[in-house]
């Protein structure tokens, strides 16, 4: 016989299930919350104030585990020995899911006698299934040999430790079987399996794959108006009777196209290619249609450059498309060229004329005719493509300065400028520029760079301007960097915000930052690196870190600020569940030897904490 409080208790609990069930199974989905907060508040008044003794957490849907029930009473928001809050409890279960390790959750309220005493509170949680393991069966190949690393980059959703889902393991699923027909095994078969395990939350993904027999090549049509194919036939890899792969049909295309332009159609027009399949007979038919296009010309009048040099700068010469933005990016490269070579403020205009004319692109021999060819229109004419130089005065760039702080110099950030000094060993390819080298673009750039170079040195608002000097004859350029520096910012306090594993000064010891020193933002940056090193050291790789700035009144002609580095998602520590080597090479045998290779090579071991310094370690070991 049940002693009286077990009693009352347990017959109380069964009225405030059919109360309190309807008010708090709309914690259950995060997204009803927030609406049904005032419902909620009124349904739970006589609860609020109230002492709780105790909180339980317990499993549905899988065994208990004490280590992840005390894992999920550390997460909830609401504590044994304090006043019941709904406002709490709400946000217990919203840490609950945002966890990612609950499917479903509700609370049960236990009372005793009394409808002032104590309360208790009993979290009830369907945990998670996570995906522990992916398997892969592959089935007799009957054709070009697919391996299983193949197949398990394109399981990118279905990874150990991620949710487990049908939609994304079906998913995953006609990823592979797209994959296989790209691969030309259109008869493949995909069957994903999914075997829960004793514990309840961790389970097995395995995809059965038979990959069946692979297509072949009935025919390959290549008519093409103006184009005779037969000279490029004995180029392609989808002969009649090879296997059929669609990367087998990319590099085909580019050759034919390829093939087209060295003919000086530089615009050729070809349709999407034709790709049918007799079932019966497992046969491929292609079909490509298309046109010449018109004849392109390119001209360089004032600056000449061999036709291999020309295909090496020019996109329009070598990509088979004409439009402005490759006719654009052709100037933009003979114009660094240019400057390579001294003209640092060269300009370059591309013009184009269609002969015959034809109102569709507008007057021949403007920039504008260039923005209208349209490459459709034009079979049966010519095109010219000018590219018209003004080079300007050549120099040499023989001294960069920095003038109005003396915090910077040009050796502290010359590694980083994008305009450089002339160069002895410029005479020699590849070690440098003879004669310097700089533009209106890279000064601007450079004038950045060397401003935020003074600004992280503690001077928040420095700006700087560029100047443009001549020597006396004419020959020499000297650019000079002025900086105007502005107050110094020192940093006056430093706080740590979030952090529930590491104390706060464990935290502050991984910091490099000074009170009293000028603020540094490349500092903060990397004290936060060194923190979230911290973390992934004792496998919490997931943990989030920013910082932020608090302005505070100004000493003197400095200002203060206060830095605070708020963590904002410390995670959970990471176990290594599976080591898979991808990419080696060889027969089956020569994989298998070089993956026990590598795994002994390697410091990380399946079960141990994933550190991110053995990751480095196995990385260098490699």
């Amino acid at each position: 016989m049940p002693a009286a409080e077990d009693t009352v208790a347990l017959a109380h609990h069964l009225v405030i299930s059919r109360t309190l069930r309807s008010l708090l199974a709309l914690f259950v989905l995060p997204t009803i919350v927030f609406a049904a907060s005032a419902t909620l508040a009124g349904g739970m008044d006589e609860y609020e104030g109230r002492l709780i003794t105790t909180i339980d957490v317990v499993f549905e849907g899988s065994p208990p585990d004490p280590a992840a029930q005390s894992d999920f009473l550390s997460i909830l928001k609401i504590a044994p020995n304090t006043e019941f809050s709904a406002v709490r409890v709400r946000d217990s279960l919203q840490a609950l899911f945002e966890s990612g390790r609950v499917a479903n959750a509700r609370v049960e309220v236990f009372e005793t006698a009394t409808k002032t005493g104590p309360i208790r509170l009993r979290f009830v949680i369907q945990r998670q299934v996570q995906i522990g393991e992916v398997r892969i069966e592959l089935g007799p190949v009957l054709g070009t040999p697919i391996s299983e690393d193949e197949l398990r980059a394109r399981l990118n959703l279905s990874q150990p430790g991620t949710r487990l889902s049908k939609q994304i393991i079906v998913r995953n699923a006609d990823e592979i079987q797209v994959y296989l027909r790209d691969r030309g095994y259109f008869n493949a078969a995909v069957e994903p399996v999914e075997e829960v395990g004793p514990s309840g939350t961790r389970a097995i993904v395995t995809y059965r794959i038979t990959p069946g027999e692979q297509s072949r090549v009935g025919a390959f049509s290549i008519d093409i108006s103006g184009f005779d194919a037969a000279k490029v036939r004995p180029l392609l890899r989808l002969p009649p009777n090879a296997p059929f792969t669609r990367e087998a049909l990319g590099d085909d295309l580019k050759r034919i196209k390829e093939a087209i332009i060295a003919d000086g159609y530089l615009a050729p027009q070809l349709e999407e290619p034709r790709v049918e399949r007799d079932a019966e007979r497992n046969l491929m038919t292609i079909s490509l249609k298309g046109a010449v296009g018109p004849r392109v010309k390119v001209n360089i009048p004032d600056y000449p450059l061999s036709e291999k040099t020309m295909r090496e700068l020019l996109p329009v010469m070598r990509e088979g498309n004409i439009d402005v933005s490759a006719i654009e990016e052709g100037a933009r490269r003979l114009r660094n060229r240019l400057q390579e070579d001294g003209y640092f403020f060269a300009e370059i205009t591309a013009v184009c004329t269609v002969t015959p004319p034809t109102p569709s692109v507008g007057s021949n021999g403007a920039v504008e005719t260039c923005e209208n060819l349209n490459p459709e229109l034009l079979s049966g004419r010519s095109v010219e493509i000018r590219y018209q130089i003004e080079r300007g005065r050549r120099f040499r760039l023989t001294d960069i300065r920095i003038t109005g702080t003396n915090k910077l110099t040009f050796e502290d950030v010359e590694a980083d400028l994008k305009s450089q000094k002339a160069s002895a060993l410029g005479l020699i390819p590849f070690l440098g520029y003879g004669r310097g080298y700089t533009s209106l673009t890279l000064l601007e750039q450079d004038r950045r760079i060397i401003r935020n170079y003074v600004r992280d040195l503690g001077y928040r608002r420095a700006e700087a301007g560029v100047l443009q000097g001549v020597s006396i004859n004419g020959e020499n350029l000297i650019i000079t960097f002025n900086v105007i520096e502005g107050p110094l910012t020192r940093i006056a306090g430093v706080e740590v915000r979030g952090n529930k594993i590491y104390t706060e000064q464990r935290l502050r010891d991984e910091l490099r930052t000074v009170i009293g020193a000028p603020f540094s933002r490349s500092q903060a940056r990397a004290d936060s690196e060194r923190v979230l090193a911290l973390y992934a050291r004792e496998g919490y790789v997931d943990a989030q870190l920013n910082f932020s700035v608090v302005e505070l009144p100004q000493k003197g002609e400095e200002e203060q600020i206060r830095l605070i580095y708020s963590i904002n998602n410390e995670g959970e520590k990471v176990f290594i569940n599976r080591i898979i080597v991808n990419g080696v090479t060889g027969s089956a045998q020569t994989q298998r030897t070089k993956r026990n290779a590598i795994a002994r090579a390697i410091t990380l071991v399946e079960g141990d904490v994933l550190r991110a310094d053995r990751v480095s370690e196995s990385e260098r070991e490699l």
